[in-house]
């Protein structure tokens, strides 16, 4: 299976990764205008704000709630559940409606975001994009977990890797790789899969 088989974040996708052996799913969320989460990545559908698209338009673009992935989720006990909250006000509403759990990971390209997802008891991982292993170096020491970019992955020497909880890969051969490594890889391919989470 490819990741473009299905719409991105779309609950078919999720299902699918799910039944195909993926040890969990990854979901970009957005605070929508109706004061849903709703799982986008993208800032704009069809020219229209991602946020503002109606109840009847998310449909149309197999876009569901955070609580109906919370939902399917149930059905696959043990799998992860990774969440990217988008904007800070996603992520306090995310706080508000979700307990942390031991398969709910909180992610996010913001510092602000993930230092408060940690306050809120959340299994944290903060992404970069920064380019330089000396900023992932620096950014461990806050106590939460980071995850380099591709470009990244073999930047670090072997004893800092298995300090690197989690990366984000384009290629399924690097994942598995990294995961020979003692890593976990969150691939962006076959399709959004994570391995190894929970040796």
């Amino acid at each position: 299976m490819r990741s473009d088989q299905f719409p991105q974040n779309s609950l078919t996708a999720f299902h699918t990764a799910l039944d195909l052996g993926a040890d969990g799913i990854e979901c970009d969320i957005r605070l929508a205008d109706d004061d849903n989460l709703v799982c986008i990545h993208d800032r704009q559908v069809d020219g229209l704000r991602a946020e503002s698209l109606s109840s009847k338009q998310r449909k149309q673009h197999s876009i569901p709630l955070l609580e109906e992935v919370v939902e399917l989720m149930k059905n696959y006990p043990g799998k992860g559940l990774w969440i990217e909250a988008k904007t800070w006000e996603a992520a306090t509403k995310i706080f508000e409606q979700l307990q942390p759990q031991s398969t709910r990971v909180l992610i996010s390209f913001s510092d602000q975001i993930a230092s408060r997802a940690l306050e809120n008891g959340w299994e944290t991982v903060l992404l970069d994009d920064t380019g330089g292993p000396d900023v992932i170096r620096d950014r461990s020491r806050s106590g939460m977990r980071f995850g380099p970019s591709a470009n990244l992955a073999f930047c670090l020497a072997d004893e800092e890797l298995s300090q690197a909880s989690a990366w984000t890969v384009n290629d399924l051969n690097i994942a598995k790789l990294l995961h020979e490594r003692g890593v976990w890889a969150l691939t962006t391919d076959y399709p959004k899969q994570l391995l190894d989470f929970f040796d």
